[in-house]
């Protein structure tokens, strides 16, 4: 069947790309699908054709490796030492008889270093483009090793540099199997996927707020998915800034078992709702608002106080009292978890607390190592150890306790009830004991972070 001048055409260029410029077959025949899309194989335009094959050469070298991504190189005709004339390169092309393809001399800039340009002979051996350099024929990319890879790999953002490596992979035509790292390393890369805060998602149950790339991930495949989901239980901290959220988090049996880190980030009015605080309703001992939060077995458990809002309750309140109230209003919930606090916080006032509640979980892991060594499971919770101190109290009501000391004659409540400010909620109203009696002043415009 006799071809067209436009297939002959196409036909001549994949033949010269191929053997005589060193191109893949492959890489031809996309190479000449493009050229045809450009420039309708116009033979006109054939003289370009030389320069653009040494392109495609350093692309295939600085594709090699990462380390020489950013190499990069401008490459123009150049014209003879002894005229200002540009010497042309022919060839003899099926179907085209003789046509310009390009020059006999260019000039090779680097742009991804300081070296200086050089001015090369460049010719054509079947099996490759090839450039006099240091006395002798070689392949182009003898001279990209001499050039080197110095400041090859730019300065650029984890942004970027993802964008960089996904174009590295995509252009190497390369796939990596993820499923033949160990599971070791394969959490190592999830670990990195995911970001850093989860924060569960506002409307939808079992959802968190992520980014595309790692939901994409955990679309792939059954296993993936749950080896990301228990790496991200497991490793991150779920971040919990909105009432709904909590509700729906802790009341979750998937998160309420799985979560290991946690952190609360709420203002202080935020703090008083979620605890449910009635200032004209006041009940001792403040009640256990999320019985849930004591089935969870966290390893860490933060509460951010989050920047002052300076209204109702909390318009001018005394900054040490405040945050009393609120660590008060949760501490039934979260008394034995690992308590961290940061933020709006005085330092004294956080040691102190952070001081009562280390004693609580220690208390707790005690009594978690005695129930694992008499029943042999390791799943003891903090609502299991709050039913054993409830039967306790109950079997020494009226009697002696185990220190000797008579139960009645005992006045230990204030301590558990309030970390030190019960007392003066049982004698004085709300307001009176928010006003301000520190040395240093600390009410309203005065809070602040430390001190």
């Amino acid at each position: 069947m006799a071809l067209t001048l436009e297939q002959q055409k196409r036909l001549s260029v994949s033949m010269v790309l191929s053997k005589e410029m060193g191109m893949s077959k492959f890489a031809a025949a996309t190479f000449t699908h493009q050229w045809k899309r450009m420039h309708a194989c116009n033979t006109a335009h054939l003289s370009e054709m030389l320069r653009a094959a040494i392109y495609h050469h350093i692309d295939d070298y600085r594709k090699q490796t990462y380390d020489t991504f950013g190499m990069g190189f401008l490459v123009s005709p150049a014209s003879s030492s002894k005229s200002a004339t540009l010497e042309p390169m022919e060839l003899t092309l099926p179907f085209l008889e003789k046509v310009e393809v390009g020059y006999r001399r260019y000039t090779f800039a680097p742009y991804h270093n300081d070296k200086p340009p050089k001015t090369m002979h460049v010719r054509l051996r079947s099996g490759g483009i090839q450039v006099f350099f240091r006395g002798s024929w070689k392949p182009i990319s003898a001279y990209l090793n001499e050039v080197g890879t110095e400041n090859t790999v730019e300065q650029f953002d984890a942004e970027l540099a993802l964008r960089r490596q996904s174009e590295w992979w995509k252009n190497n035509g390369k796939t990596f199997d993820l499923n033949k790292l160990p599971a070791e390393l394969r959490e190592i890369v999830y670990g990195h996927v995911l970001p850093v805060m989860a924060q569960p998602h506002r409307r939808r149950k079992c959802k968190f707020v992520a980014p595309n790339h790692t939901m994409a991930l955990m679309r792939t495949n059954k296993r993936i998915h749950d080896e990301v989901k228990h790496v991200l239980y497991q490793t991150k901290t779920f971040l919990i800034q909105h009432y709904p959220v909590m509700t729906k988090t802790v009341c979750n049996k998937l998160l309420q078992q799985n979560i290991r880190h946690l952190t609360l980030s709420f203002s202080n009015n935020g703090y008083l709702n979620l605890f449910h605080f009635d200032p004209k309703s006041i009940t001792f001992p403040f009640p256990l608002i999320y019985p849930e939060l004591r089935e969870m077995k966290l390893k860490t458990f933060e509460f951010h106080i989050a920047t002052p809002s300076y209204t109702q309750l909390i318009g001018n309140a005394c900054q040490v009292g405040a945050v009393d109230l609120i660590l008060s209003l949760a501490w039934p919930s979260v008394k034995g978890h690992p308590i961290r606090i940061s933020g709006w916080i005085k330092t004294s006032q956080k040691e102190r607390i952070e001081s009562l509640a280390n004693d609580e979980k220690a208390a707790f892991d005690k009594w978690a190592r005695l129930e694992k060594t008499l029943t042999g499971e390791d799943a003891a919770t903090l609502g299991q150890y709050d039913v054993f101190n409830a039967r306790i109290e109950e079997q020494e009501h009226g009697g002696v306790r185990l220190d000797g000391k008579a139960c009645d004659d005992d006045d230990d409540s204030e301590e558990n009830l309030g970390l030190g400010l019960v007392s003066m909620l049982k004698t004085d109203s709300v307001d009176y004991y928010l006003q301000c009696r520190c040395v240093t002043t600390c009410s309203a415009a005065d809070w602040s972070c430390g001190g």
